[in-house]
């Protein structure tokens, strides 16, 4: 009896053993179960963003062969006119026809050039900006409107000393107009009163030449002041006293 007992109890505590290990292994299976859940959430979640980037690049790609087409088709149907080819020498040789870039750049800064000279009180020129930087080998020119300034920048050589105004250490701060804003600003200088200058070439107290050629600015020679009994002015010299000569 006591035998039979001892045999049940081993009996017992084995079946308890399988009963643990069947436990663990449960829960080994609910764990590798769970981790092939959260795999399954991960590759449909990657599927999805792997189809929506898809999408995206289909979409763009199909954008860029409809430009693409547009462009092909454009440049097929343009006119031989149309296409601009720039000479090998830069853009500012490319001519419209009559003139060509340098040349109206050139024309620009003569014509403001004469423009600041004649009104050299409200003009002035500076190597800088008010920033203290500046634009390799240019500088910048302007002048005050009526309505505001108006600034261009020209390369130093040839065109600063054709600006004849007072130079700046910096240039007055930029306010901001537009190329627009500047031209119509230079032609509101038109509504300045500026007096009349009478040039010592065509002034009536010129009286050592009367046979210089009122007309010939290079011409030196001879000129005479008799109001201030003076000599070697230069035909474009000037003061307040000046008189017409009569004709």
């Amino acid at each position: 009896m006591f035998i039979l007992i001892k045999k049940l109890r081993e009996k017992d505590e084995e079946i308890e053993s399988l009963h643990d290990e069947i436990k663990l292994i449960l829960q080994r299976e609910a764990g590798v179960i769970d981790a092939y859940h959260s795999a399954e959430k991960a590759a449909i979640a990657a599927k999805a963003e792997a189809q929506e980037l898809k999408n995206k690049y289909s979409a763009l790609y199909e954008r860029y062969l409809n430009l693409l087409e547009r462009y092909e088709k454009a440049l097929k149907d343009a006119p031989a006119a149309d296409v601009v080819e720039v000479p090998e020498s830069g853009i500012g040789d490319l001519s419209d026809g009559y003139h060509t870039f340098n040349e109206l750049y050139h024309h620009r800064a003569m014509l403001f050039s004469v423009i600041c000279n004649i009104f050299r009180k409200r003009a002035w020129k500076s190597k800088l900006h008010d920033t203290g930087d500046m634009y390799e080998g240019m500088f910048i020119v302007g002048i005050d409107t009526p309505y505001g300034q108006a600034t261009y920048h020209y390369d130093i050589d040839p065109y600063w000393d054709m600006f004849k105004v007072k130079e700046l250490d910096k240039a007055p701060k930029w306010d901001g107009h537009t190329s627009e804003e500047a031209i119509a600003r230079i032609a509101a200088l038109a509504e300045i009163d500026v007096a009349e200058v009478m040039r010592c070439r065509k002034c009536n107290h010129n009286v050592a030449n009367w046979n210089h050629d009122e007309n010939d600015i290079t011409d030196y020679t001879d000129i005479v002041c008799d109001y201030f009994m003076t000599d070697g002015m230069a035909p474009n010299d000037y003061c307040s006293y000046g008189e017409r000569k009569e004709t």
